[in-house]
């Protein structure tokens, strides 16, 4: 792979969608190690580590790096940045029994994230990725559904679509069917998603 630590950070995220997470982590690390300092690569690296870490269940090491995230200046994508780490913070609060402890945790994800702006030159879906976390984070909070309906009509009307908004799109509608009470974690369910929207619902769902 070289020494470019975008590679090490992409390998990771898609050993993170297949369900590796410890391959995640060991890719994450190598990426931080030739990241430069404070650079996007080096906060990407942090906060795919928190991802791969939740995955495993390994506590100690999201509240490392959640921490050092919420410490960092981070620029423009300060609040993407907070939002991840307070997301993962309160899914680890949550499986601790900490519920209600969560439950102010996930509001201030939800928070953070519909804070975050895109850039000029970035994609305008990508704006939808923002919306999706927040609207995730608010139902984990409360089971408050409004914001991922709303979020799926404006799915509906995207046009052109892309592959981002078709698989957006699908894990909106599984989230909907979760919370009207059916069983999406079955092989039917999660496993027809593709990209990290799957690997991302499913750690909210267990």
């Amino acid at each position: 792979m070289g020494n470019d630590p975008a590679t090490f950070y992409h390998a990771g995220y898609a050993a993170f969608d297949r369900g590796e997470f410890a391959e995640a982590i060991a890719l994450a690390t190598r990426c931080l190690s030739l990241a430069a300092p404070e650079s996007y690569w080096h906060f990407g690296a942090l906060g795919l580590r928190c991802w791969a870490a939740n995955g495993l269940d390994d506590r100690a090491q999201v509240k490392r790096d959640a921490g050092a995230l919420l410490s960092a200046e981070t620029g423009t994508d300060k609040p993407w940045f907070d939002g991840l780490a307070l997301l993962n913070l309160a899914l680890i609060e949550r499986r601790g029994g900490l519920g209600e402890q969560a439950r102010i945790t996930f509001d201030r994800a939800a928070e953070r994230y519909a804070a975050h702006q895109i850039a000029p030159e970035q994609p305008p879906e990508w704006a939808l990725v923002s919306r999706y976390f927040a609207a995730l984070s608010r139902w984990a909070s409360c089971g408050e559904t409004g914001d991922l309906q709303l979020l799926q009509e404006m799915l509906a009307g995207w046009s052109p679509p892309t592959e981002d908004t078709r698989q957006l799109a699908a894990a909106v509608d599984l989230a909907l069917r979760h919370a009207d009470g059916e069983d999406v974690k079955k092989p039917a369910g999660l496993a027809t998603l593709e990209g990290i929207s799957r690997a991302f619902l499913a750690l909210l769902l267990y």
